[in-house]
């Protein structure tokens, strides 16, 4: 569990990531919840996860194979680890594991409530040093998973100056 000036640390670096300018864009989260708890005994399975990535790649208006990098709360020594690596497998498979991949698990440990807010701040590090679209995953949870598509900023508008005659 962490202490309350842990989670406010974690509000911090969230803001730090999301207030800079321009700021990154978040895109539509796609949410779910599991069939049964990830700790219970059994099989894991991924298609949860595989199925928010291909909806937050939808709302976002991309291929999966435009995400550049997959930012995550789990660890590899879970049931987590294999649910994201299977997610990763069936939809990001262009990704590399060691290269594209950054897990908050192996670094800190469980996150509780400020798990899926480092996970998005991950991504948005992620997409604005890349400068192309990343992925949030946050798979942390016993039974909820989410994942969005961060952009390094949104589009400037077109112009509108009119052609001259």
């Amino acid at each position: 569990q962490k202490t309350a000036y842990e989670i406010y640390q974690c509000g911090l670096e969230f803001s730090r990531v999301l207030f800079r300018s321009p700021p990154p864009a978040l895109h539509r989260p796609a949410v779910g919840q599991r069939d049964k708890s990830i700790e219970a005994p059994g099989r894991t399975s991924s298609a949860l996860a595989a199925e928010l990535v291909q909806q937050a790649a939808a709302a976002a208006q991309l291929e999966p194979a435009a995400v550049a990098a997959l930012a995550s709360d789990a660890d590899q020594h879970t049931a987590r680890g294999p649910e994201l690596f299977g997610a990763m497998l069936e939809t990001l498979g262009h990704l590399d594991a060691s290269e594209d991949l950054r897990l908050a698990g192996p670094l800190c440990g469980h996150l509780g409530a400020c798990g899926a807010l480092v996970t998005v701040a991950m991504a948005a590090e992620l997409a604005t040093v890349r400068d192309q679209p990343c992925l949030a995953l946050s798979v942390s949870d016993a039974h909820w998973r989410a994942a969005l598509v961060v952009r390094p900023s949104l589009p400037s508008p077109p112009s509108a100056v009119p052609a001259a005659a």
